[in-house]
């Protein structure tokens, strides 16, 4: 278990992973809110598992989110 990514910074060597960050405007949040968006181009069996997403700041949220690939 290792981290993909670190805000805009990669760090796995697969290019075909990538994350998309998006500044949402409308927000009434101080500092206003963003948008990540875990990319996988090509798709294929070795990206299933679990991905996990994270959040600190005064407190941690955590997601895990399973990918399941099918077909070829």
């Amino acid at each position: 278990m290792s981290p993909l990514t670190l805000g805009r910074v990669t760090f796995t060597p697969d290019r075909n992973v990538d994350v998309n960050m998006e500044e949402m405007s409308g927000r009434r949040t101080e500092g206003g809110e963003t948008l990540y968006n875990l990319v996988i181009k090509h798709v294929g069996r070795k990206h299933a598992g679990i991905y996990m997403c994270q959040i600190v700041s005064t407190t941690t949220f955590t997601n895990n989110i399973t990918l399941n690939v099918l077909g070829t």
